[in-house]
């Protein structure tokens, strides 16, 4: 069996598109311009098993930890199969889509750093548990320069786990320049923190770790909640949730480095912690997202863990770098397109740095290609772009032959994912 019509009905039921990501999950119907639905990565497993998804870290739930569905482990991608059915289940069911699985076929994003087990054991649940019709896997690098026209380019995805800086070539990944760094959204997250820190003697506590106490005559006040039932892994991400939203709002790239490091005389504006603590956007907000440009930023004092970054040489180097280790050949349809994506690539004023510090990079000029960086300026195209993509590639009609079918799974098994859906 080859085209969608063949099983499952015609062209009246369309594709869904699910892009798992690090921190969130995406899902929604291809031809679509944004996904459905948007929710966490991670679910909450009592101690009796049960699951809780979504969770609320507005709010606090006793003995609830927190598991994620994607995870490092040793420098290694790991899925978590039963948070990837869970997250599956519920999207899909009257909370989400409401809509019955086996009526569609799937269009599942994967890691651009090819990762076997995990491609192989989605499909598995896709077809094992939910008795989906047909399944495809693409990678996200893909189906980001699909999401902007393009079928080559370098693709640099700044997540929240990870960067990653991918070749892309005629519609395929190039699997030995790809580089990727633990470098991304939450490593910036506990950057933040090590400022408020050292430099404040602050430590972060979750949303739900204060109550608001009004009164008719007097100010505003809080009072501490006593969270001795609420596992350390459901405090730990609620802290991190704050650390997003301080992130997200006080955070910018500057124009110059040197301005980065002299930040303290810059105009500030104030944020307000969850137990009404006042702290100054200056100099955090810029020196914070100053460590993806230059590694020197970085806070790794020995009061602190020390910190992985694999040999990260900067966000701009890196770049330079996984274009001059491609063939000669190919080096001017990465240059002609450096596309800027991920979550944590929306820092205003980052996209403007890397260009121009890309631009003064002897290594890339010297009368070769222009260089052009493509980031879209909406967020939600920057934040979604590899399921954009996949609902752009879904939604085609020479895209429909590319299935791989619930018969060819029943007759040669998951393994089968590697020829089917060789990008």
């Amino acid at each position: 069996m080859s085209g969608k019509e063949t099983f499952i009905g015609g062209d009246d039921v369309g594709a869904i598109i699910v892009d798992v990501g690090s921190y969130m999950t995406k899902i929604g119907y291809g031809g679509e311009d944004c996904p459905r639905q948007v929710w966490p990565s991670v679910v909450g497993v009592k101690e009796s098993g049960d699951k809780r998804f979504p969770l609320n870290f507005l709010s606090y739930l006793e003995d609830v930890s927190v598991e994620p569905c994607l995870k490092y482990v040793d420098g290694d991608l790991i899925l978590n199969g039963d948070v990837f059915e869970e997250i599956i289940r519920t999207t899909s069911g009257k909370i989400g889509l409401s809509t019955d699985l086996r009526e569609h076929p799937i269009l599942l994003t994967e890691p651009s750093k090819h990762n076997r087990q995990i491609r192989e054991k989605e499909v598995e649940i896709m077809f094992e548990k939910f008795d989906v019709p047909a399944v495809y896997t693409a990678k996200k690098a893909i189906l980001s320069a699909f999401s902007v026209g393009r079928s080559s380019g370098l693709v640099v995805d700044i997540g929240a786990t990870a960067t990653s800086i991918v070749p892309i070539l005629d519609g395929y990944t190039l699997q030995k320049p790809l580089c990727e760094y633990p470098i991304g959204g939450d490593f910036l997250d506990d950057q933040i923190a090590r400022h408020l820190l050292k430099e404040k003697n602050l430590s972060i506590s979750p949303n739900f770790s204060f109550k608001k106490i009004i009164h008719k005559d007097k100010p505003l006040s809080y009072e501490s909640v006593n969270l001795e039932k609420v596992t350390s892994s459901y405090i730990e991400y609620g802290k991190r949730e704050v650390l997003r939203n301080i992130k997200e709002s006080i955070c910018r790239c500057v124009e110059h480095e040197e301005v980065a490091k002299t930040s303290s005389a810059l105009a500030t504006s104030t944020y307000e912690l969850p137990d009404g603590t006042l702290i100054d956007s200056e100099p955090i907000g810029i020196r914070v997202p100053e460590c993806l440009l230059n590694p020197e930023m970085i806070i790794n004092d020995s009061e602190f863990p020390p910190v992985n970054t694999n040999g990260f040489p900067g966000l701009c180097s890196a770049i330079s770098n996984t274009i001059i280790a491609c063939d000669i050949d190919i080096r001017k349809d990465l240059i002609g397109a450096v596309i800027l994506t991920g979550g944590t690539s929306i820092i205003p004023g980052l996209a403007d740095r890397v260009s121009k510090s890309l631009a003064e990079d002897d290594k890339l000029s010297g009368g070769g290609p222009k260089l052009k960086i493509i980031s879209p300026n909406s967020t939600v195209e920057r934040r979604f772009s590899s399921w954009i993509g996949g609902s752009i590639l879904a939604s085609l009609g020479s895209f429909q032959q590319m299935w791989f079918s619930k018969e060819e799974y029943t007759e040669h098994g998951a393994k089968l994912v590697e020829r089917k859906c060789s990008n």
